[in-house]
C-alpha cells in the first residue's frame, strides 16, 4: 500500500526552482511577550528515532530535549504538536497554531517565504543518498551522474528536492523526484531498506542510525556539502527569535549540549533503543505491562495511558521496587493500604496493578461531590496518590475561604497544597491534616500529566 501511495505522487522534473516559497501572508504577531503571559511554548516536533519518541517508558529525541532545555530556560510550559509533514508545519506556524518548527531544517533563507525565519544552527551535516547495496533492478550509484533517470522519494516540503535538483542540474537525464506528504525520511528510508522504493534522501545521522538497523542499505554517496540545520518561527516574533539565538550561543558551550550532539549526532545507534520492545517508534509499547493496564483501566473509565504514566512516576515498571516509607509493587502501595485490599509483596504484578486502579476508582469516587468535571478530577485524585485524601481536601477547603476556585486544580488547589507548608495555611482553622511538603506533590502531578501528553502523541488510546 505505502508504493501505491508514493506512485500516485505528481513527480517533479525541472532545473533550479525554490519549491519551498508561498506567497506572503498576513500573521498573528504573536511574540515572546504574549507567549510568557500565555505560560506555553508551542512547538511542531517530528515524531521519528532520533528526533522525538518514548523509550521505556521516557520522551526522548534530540529536538524534543533541546526544547525542552529552551522551554526551561524560558520558564515556560512546553507544549507538542506532532507533525512529519513540512508543509503541514510550516502552515501551522504560519496560522499562529504553533511558535516554533523544531525540526532538522536546512538553512536557506526566502525556503519558506520572507515571513518566515530561520534560527542560528544547531548543527552541520550533510545530505546522503540511501539505496539497496542488493537492488535487483540498479547498480550500486556511486556518484551524482548515476543519478541520471533514477526516480528518488522524498518528503513533501524538505529541502531534499532542491538540493537534489541543484547537484543534477548538468545531467542530461536528470531524476524525477516524488515528493511523498505525510511521510518523514524515515520511512522512506524504512520503504528502501525493504525494497518499495529504490532510492531517499536523507540528512547524514539518521541515515547512519539507519545503516545501523539495515545492514542491505548504502548511505555513503553524499548529495553536496555540509549545510546548517536549524529551527524557524514567524518574522513578527524578533524578541523570540533573538532570545533563542542568545540562549543556544551559551547552551551550545555546555556539556549538556556536547552530550546531546554526542548521541544523536555522532553516534546516533549507541542510544540503547534499536532492540528494545519499548522503543516506541518501532514496537509500540510503554512497558511489559501494557495489557493489563488497559484491561483494569478501561473498568474504570481511565485513560490507559495517564494510568501507565502515573506507575512510570511511582515505579518505572519496577515490581520489586521499595521505598523508603516501606510502599512496594509497581503501584507503590503503602503497606496499610494494600493490607486493607489483601495485596502483599508476593501478590502477581496483574493484582497489584489491579488493585492500584481499584484504589484510584475508590479515590475519584471521593472527589466527585467537590469536583464535578471528570477530567480535572483526574489531577485531585494523582495528588491524593502521593500525598493522601486528606491534605487534598485541606487545600480545597483553604481554597474556598482564600478566594481560590476549589474546583480546578492548577493554581487554584495546587497554590493551595503548597501553601500549606507555611504556618498560616497549615494552622487554619479549617485544615485538619496540618503540614505537607506540597511542593513536591505539585510536581508529581506536572510530571504525570506532562508524561501523559507524550504518551499520547506516541500511543493509541486502545
Amino acid at each position: 500500500m505505502l508504493l501505491i501511495g508514493l506512485m500516485i505522487q505528481l513527480y517533479f522534473r525541472s532545473s533550479k526552482i525554490d519549491a519551498y516559497s508561498e506567497p506572503e501572508a498576513v500573521l498573528p504577531c504573536v511574540d515572546l511577550l504574549q507567549i510568557h503571559e500565555r505560560g506555553r511554548l508551542d512547538i511542531s516536533l517530528g515524531y521519528n528515532s532520533l528526533n522525538y519518541y518514548i523509550l521505556h517508558g521516557k520522551a526522548c529525541g534530540f529536538q524534543f530535549e533541546l526544547a525542552k532545555y529552551f522551554a526551561d530556560y524560558l520558564g515556560l510550559e512546553l507544549n507538542i504538536v506532532v507533525m512529519n509533514d513540512m508543509e503541514s508545519a510550516i502552515t501551522a506556524l504560519r496560522t499562529g497554531e504553533i511558535d516554533i518548527v523544531c525540526s532538522d531544517l536546512t538553512k536557506i533563507e526566502g525556503r519558506f517565504g520572507n515571513e518566515i525565519v530561520f534560527t542560528e544552527p544547531y548543527a552541520h551535516v550533510s545530505q546522503v543518498l540511501i539505496q539497496r547495496k542488493d537492488n535487483p533492478k540498479h547498480q550500486l550509484v556511486t556518484d551524482i551522474q548515476g543519478l541520471s533517470g533514477k526516480t528518488v522519494y522524498v518528503p513533501r516540503g524538505s529541502v531534499f528536492k532542491l538540493i537534489i535538483l541543484n547537484e543534477t542540474d548538468l545531467i542530461s537525464d536528470p531524476p524525477v523526484i516524488i515528493e511523498v506528504p505525510g511521510y518523514g525520511s524515515e520511512q522512506l528510508i524504512d520503504a528502501v531498506a525493504e525494497g518499495k522504493i529504490s532510492y531517499t534522501v536523507a540528512d547524514h545521522h539518521l541515515a547512519k542510525y539507519h545503516a545501523f538497523i539495515y545492514s542491505n542499505i548504502d548511505v555513503h554517496l553524499e548529495i553536496g556539502n555540509e549545510k546548517p540545520l536549524s529551527w524557524c518561527m514567524r518574522g513578527c516574533s524578533p524578541d523570540l527569535l533573538k532570545e533563542f539565538n542568545i540562549w543556544l550561543n551559551d547552551f551550545s558551550k555546555t556539556r549538556q549540549f556536547g552530550f546531546l550532539y554526542h548521541r544523536y549526532f555522532i553516534n546516533p545507534w549507541n542510544t540503547g533503543k534499536t532492540n528494545s520492545d519499548f522503543f516506541s517508534v518501532k514496537k509500540g509499547k510503554i512497558s511489559p505491562y501494557d495489557e493489563i493496564i488497559k484491561k483494569h483501566s478501561k473498568e474504570i473509565g481511565w485513560d490507559w495511558r495517564l494510568v501507565a504514566s502515573l506507575i512510570y512516576e511511582e515505579s518505572k515498571f519496577q515490581h520489586d521496587l521499595v521505598s523508603y516509607s516501606g510502599a512496594y509493587g509497581i503501584m507503590q502501595l503503602i503497606p496499610v493500604t494494600a493490607e486493607y485490599f489483601g495485596i502483599t509483596p508476593e501478590s502477581t504484578v496483574e493484582d497489584h496493578i489491579r488493585i492500584g486502579i481499584r484504589f484510584i476508582k475508590m479515590m475519584d469516587d471521593n472527589f466527585k461531590e467537590y469536583v464535578p468535571d471528570s477530567m480535572e478530577r483526574q489531577k485531585f485524585v494523582i495528588a491524593s496518590y502521593n500525598l493522601g485524601e486528606g491534605h487534598i481536601f485541606d487545600a480545597i477547603a483553604l481554597a474556598d475561604k482564600y478566594n481560590r476556585n476549589p474546583q480546578i486544580w492548577d493554581n487554584n488547589v495546587e497554590y493551595l497544597i503548597i501553601a500549606k507548608s507555611q504556618s498560616k495555611y497549615f494552622l487554619d482553622e479549617v485544615v485538619q491534616y496540618g503540614y505537607c511538603k506540597g511542593q513536591i506533590t505539585s510536581g508529581f502531578v506536572k510530571s504525570i500529566m506532562e508524561r501523559y501528553e507524550h504518551y499520547k502523541n506516541a500511543f493509541s488510546e486502545q
